[in-house]
C-alpha cells in the first residue's frame, strides 16, 4: 500500500478538479443534446446514467486496490485518454447516429448507443476520482474540496460556453480538459516525458478542431427528421434554435400525395399548414410565404414573409382561433400582452386587428436575433415594430415587476417540448401553466380585459383543456368570483390535420350577453364549435369548479398545477392511470412518464447489482472467511453515506425548483443553486478537517434546520423581494442555500475520517460507490414524490434521508 501523504499533491488537485469540471459541462451538454434529437423526456435519465457510472467505478477502484495493494495512478491517467477519444468519437458521429431512424427498435438503438458511449465515460472519469479520493483519503477533506470546486467551475462556465459552441462542440472540447488532468496524473506517475506527446498534440486539436471545421457537429437528423431544410442553426443553454425553409413534414406530405395523384390536394394542404394549426375550415384564402424558426428540432412557429412591413401579410391571422378575443373589440385594444414572441405570428395578429401597444416577452435571446437580424429583411423585423416593446426575458417574471394592466394578454400554445440545460435537474414543466401564474395574469387585466389561452384539445383526449379550466376557475374564485362559468368562453377549431386546437377566453368581469352573441357570431362565419357557453355542458362547468373525473376518463389527473408542483402537461395519474389500463385493456390510457420512471427505476436497480454489488460478491469469493467483507457488519456506515446520497439529491432538486420562478427560468435557477451547492460543499468539506467526526449529530442538527428554513421561510422571501432586479434576486438566493449547503459538504469527509479511525481506510471507494448507488435512487425516486406530492414533500423526505444519517452518525452505531 503507498504512503499516505499529509499533504495532497497539487497535480493530484488539478487532476480531480478538471476531471469533476469536466463530468459536470459532459452531463449538461448530454441534457441537451438528447433533448434536441430525441425526446426531451429522456434528458431525464442522463442524471442517472452519470450517479451510476460514478458508483460502479468507485466499487471498481475497491476490488482493483485490493488486488494491487494500491492505486494505480498511471492506470488513471490512461482512463482519461480513453475518455477524451471517447468524446471525441461520440461528438464526431452523434449527427449520424440519428439516420438510425425513428420508429420503434431504432429509436432505442440510438439512445442505447448513446449510452452506452457516455456511461463508459462517466465510468472511466468517475474511477479517475474515486481513485483520487483512495490515495489521498487521509486528506479527504482537501480531495473532496477540489472534487466540488471544480464542479463548480463547470456549472459556472457552461452557461457562457453554449453560448458559444453547439452541445456537440463542447463535447468534443470537453476531452481536452481529460487529456489536461492524464497529463497531471502522469507527472504524479513518474511518467511524463514518455506520454506527453498525446496530450500536447490532442489538446489544441481538440479545442480548435470543431471551431475550424464547424460542419463536422452539425445535425443531420433530429427526431425522426431530416435537417436538411435547416438553413441557420445556433445553440444556447436554453435550446438549439433552428430556421428552415419549410414545416416539418412539409416534403414527405408532398412526395406522399402527389404519389397519389392528387398535386392539387398537396398545394391546398401545404397552403393551410403554413397558414397555422388553428386556422378555420372556411378560411379559402392563401397564405404567405414563411420560415419555420424551432426549439431543439420540436416547438415551433412561423416567420411570414413581410409580416412587420406589409398588412396584406397579415390577413390569414384573423382565421385562426387563436385570435378570437380580438373579435371583440373591433376598434382595437389599447394595450397587448403576449407570452412567448417566436417567429412574431401572435406579435402580427395583435398589429393586424388593431392594438395601439404590444408588450411580448421571449425567452430565448437566439429567437429574437433570428427574426430580426438574420432574417430580418425576409420577416420585416417583428420585434423592432414602433408599436412593439420587447423583453427577453420570462413571463412570470416581467409581469410580477410591472404595475402595468392590459387589455388582452395572449398565451397561444407555449410550451417547448425541451429540457432547458437543467435537464433532470430541475423536473421543471412551465411555470406559466401554474396557479400562482394565472392568479398573476388575472391581477394584470383591466376590468373588461381578456386572458386567452390556446392549447391543443380533441375530444377524446380533453386533458389539457381540463387543466387548463381548472387554472381559470381556481383564478377567479381567488379573487372572490362566485359563479366562474359566467366568466369563461371555449371556442374549439379541428385544425389542419386533425390537430385540433381550443382557445380559452377570461374575463374578471362576466361576459354579457352582447359579447356572448358576438362570440356565436364569430363561430358560425368562422365554422367554430363553441364548447362554452352552451345548454347541457355540465362537464365544462364542473372542470372549472375543479370537481374530477366528469370531463375527461378516471385516468386523469384532475389536480391544479401549482408552483410546488407544477407538472401541467403530466395529465395522468401516475399509479391510478395505469390501474384504468390495465382494467380496460388500453395501455394509452397509463401515464407514459411513469412508466419510464418504473423502467429507469428498474435499469438502475439492475445496473446497480451488476456494476456495484455484484464486484462486491466477487471480492469475497477469492477471500478467506476471515477476510470476506460483509454488509451486515458494515451496515450502520452504508446507512451513514446511503443517506448522505438520498438526502444531497432530494435538496439539490428541492432547492432548484424553489428558485425557478424568483430566478426567472430553470436554468438560472440551475446555475445559481448547483454552482453555491458545489462551491459551499466545497467550503464545508475544507471545514470539516477541523471538527471531529463525533460532531456530526450537532452538523446533521443544523441541517434539519436549514431544511425547515427553506420549505417555511424561504418561500415569503422571496416573494417579497421578487420586483428586486436579477443580479440582487441572485444574491438573495445564495444566502439563502449557501449555509445549508456549507453543513451538507461536512458530512462525506466526516465520515471518511470515521471510517479511517475505525481501522477500515479501505471501505473509502467502497462507501463513495454506496453513495453513489443511493444518489442514483434517489434521482428518480425524487422524480416520483415531486409528481405525485410536490417539492415541498421532497424536501421532507430529504429530511427523512438525513434522519438516517444522523442514526449511523451516533456513538452507539458501531461502524
Amino acid at each position: 500500500m503507498s504512503t499516505q501523504p499529509t499533504k495532497t499533491p497539487r497535480s493530484a488537485l488539478l487532476a480531480m478538479c478538471a476531471t469533476a469540471g469536466m463530468v459536470l459541462v459532459v452531463q449538461i451538454g448530454l441534457t441537451r443534446i438528447l433533448s434536441a434529437t430525441l425526446v426531451y423526456h429522456f434528458a431525464f435519465a442522463v442524471i442517472a446514467v452519470v450517479m451510476l457510472g460514478l458508483a460502479a467505478s468507485a466499487a471498481r477502484v475497491f476490488i482493483d486496490v485490493a488486488r494491487d495493494g494500491e492505486v494505480v495512478l498511471g492506470r488513471c491517467a490512461r482512463y482519461l485518454e480513453v475518455t477524451a477519444l471517447l468524446l471525441a468519437v461520440a461528438g464526431l458521429s452523434y449527427p449520424h447516429l440519428g439516420q438510425l431512424g425513428w420508429e420503434g427498435d431504432e429509436m432505442f438503438a440510438q439512445l442505447g448507443v448513446t449510452m452506452v458511449v457516455f456511461t463508459a465515460v462517466f465510468y472511466l472519469s468517475g474511477y479517475v476520482i474515486a481513485a483520487l479520493l483512495t490515495e489521498y483519503k487521509s486528506d479527504v477533506g482537501r480531495v473532496y474540496w477540489a472534487d466540488l470546486m471544480g464542479a463548480a467551475l463547470g456549472c459556472l462556465l457552461v452557461v457562457p460556453l453554449l453560448g458559444l459552441v453547439s452541445a456537440l462542440d463542447l463535447i468534443v472540447q470537453c476531452g481536452a480538459v481529460a487529456l489536461l488532468a492524464a497529463f497531471a496524473l502522469h507527472k504524479l506517475a513518474g511518467t511524463t516525458s514518455r506520454r506527453a506527446f498525446l496530450p500536447l498534440v490532442g489538446v489544441p486539436v481538440l479545442l480548435f478542431g470543431t471551431l475550424l471545421l464547424p460542419g463536422l457537429t452539425e445535425l443531420r437528423f433530429a427526431k425522426g427528421q431530416s435537417q436538411d431544410d435547416v438553413v441557420w442553426e445556433r445553440w444556447n443553454h436554453l435550446a438549439r434554435v433552428t430556421v428552415s425553409t419549410d414545416m416539418p413534414g412539409t416534403r414527405e406530405s408532398l412526395a406522399r400525395l402527389s404519389d397519389e395523384g392528387a398535386e392539387a390536394d398537396a398545394r391546398a394542404l401545404v397552403n393551410s399548414w403554413a397558414a397555422g394549426w388553428g386556422m378555420s375550415s372556411a378560411f379559402e384564402g392563401t397564405a404567405p410565404e414563411i420560415r419555420w424558426i424551432a426549439l431543439d428540432s420540436g416547438a415551433g412557429t412561423q416567420i411570414i414573409k413581410d409580416g412587420a412591413r406589409d398588412p396584406s401579410a397579415q390577413h390569414f391571422l384573423a382565421w385562426d382561433i387563436t385570435s378570437v378575443g380580438y373579435h371583440l373589440n373591433p376598434g382595437g385594444l389599447e394595450d397587448v400582452f403576449v407570452i412567448g414572441g417566436g417567429g412574431g405570428r401572435d406579435v402580427l395578429t395583435a398589429l393586424h386587428l388593431g392594438a395601439h401597444s404590444v408588450d411580448v416577452v421571449e425567452l430565448n435571446p437566439l429567437v429574437v436575433q433570428a427574426v430580426d437580424e438574420q432574417f430580418g429583411d425576409f420577416s420585416g423585423r417583428v420585434y423592432s415594430h414602433p408599436k412593439v416593446n420587447t423583453v427577453v426575458d420570462e413571463a412570470r417574471s416581467v409581469l410580477s415587476r410591472s404595475d402595468k394592466n392590459y387589455d388582452l394578454i395572449q398565451m397561444s400554445m407555449i410550451d417547448t417540448w425541451a429540457a432547458t440545460m437543467a435537464g433532470s435537474l430541475a423536473l421543471a414543466e412551465n411555470v406559466l401553466y401554474t396557479l400562482e401564474a394565472y392568479d398573476l395574469f388575472v391581477s394584470r387585466l383591466n376590468d373588461d380585459g381578456i386572458l386567452s389561452v390556446s392549447r391543443w384539445f380533441t375530444p377524446d383526449y380533453p386533458g389539457e383543456l381540463i387543466r387548463v379550466l381548472g387554472l381559470m376557475g381556481a383564478s377567479l374564485s381567488a379573487v372572490g368570483v362566485e359563479n366562474v362559468a359566467d366568466h369563461v368562453v371555449v371556442l374549439y377549431t379541428r385544425g389542419t390535420m386533425g390537430t385540433g386546437v381550443a382557445t380559452c377566453l377570461l374575463k374578471p368581469t362576466p361576459f354579457d350577453e352582447s359579447q356572448i352573441s358576438a362570440l356565436r357570431e364569430i363561430a358560425d362565419r368562422m365554422r367554430y364549435d363553441v364548447l362554452w357557453p352552451v345548454d347541457g355542458r355540465d362537464d365544462i362547468v364542473a372542470a372549472l369548479q375543479g370537481e374530477a373525473g366528469v370531463l375527461g376518463g378516471p385516468e386523469f389527473d384532475h389536480g391544479t398545477p401549482t408552483d410546488d408542483r407544477p407538472f401541467f402537461f403530466n395529465l395522468l395519474k401516475p399509479v391510478g392511470s395505469w390501474w384504468v389500463a390495465l382494467q380496460e385493456g388500453d395501455s394509452s390510457k397509463g401515464s407514459r412518464p411513469f412508466a419510464m420512471l418504473v423502467m429507469i427505476l428498474i435499469a438502475v436497480a439492475l445496473a446497480s447489482y451488476a456494476f456495484v454489488l455484484r464486484p462486491l460478491l466477487g471480492y469475497n469469493a477469492s477471500k478467506p472467511d476471515e477476510e470476506k467483507l460483509r454488509v451486515r457488519d458494515n451496515l450502520w456506515a452504508c446507512a451513514y453515506f446511503g443517506g448522505i446520497g438520498l438526502g444531497f439529491m432530494g435538496v439539490e432538486l428541492g432547492l432548484i425548483q424553489r428558485t425557478i420562478v424568483f430566478l426567472g427560468h430553470p436554468t438560472y435557477s440551475l446555475s445559481v443553486v448547483l454552482f453555491t451547492l458545489l462551491l459551499f460543499t466545497g467550503i464545508g468539506s475544507a471545514i470539516s478537517s477541523r471538527l471531529s467526526p463525533h460532531s456530526v449529530p450537532r452538523v446533521i442538527g443544523g441541517i434539519f434546520v436549514g431544511l425547515l428554513f427553506v420549505t417555511m421561510a424561504a418561500p415569503p422571501i422571496f416573494e417579497a423581494v421578487h420586483h428586486i432586479d436579477r443580479s440582487a434576486r441572485i444574491g438573495v438566493a445564495i444566502a439563502v442555500v449557501a449555509p445549508l449547503a456549507t453543513l451538507m459538504g461536512m458530512l462525506l469527509p466526516m465520515g471518511m475520517r470515521r471510517l479511517i479511525d475505525a481501522g477500515k481506510p479501505q471501505l473509502v471507494p467502497w462507501m463513495w460507490a454506496v453513495n453513489g448507488v443511493f444518489g442514483v435512487v434517489a434521482t428518480v425516486l425524487a422524480m416520483f414524490v415531486a409528481m405525485s406530492f410536490g417539492y415541498t414533500m421532497l424536501i421532507v423526505a430529504a429530511g427523512f434521508a438525513y434522519l438516517m444519517t444522523f442514526a449511523a452518525s451516533l456513538p452507539s452505531a458501531r461502524w
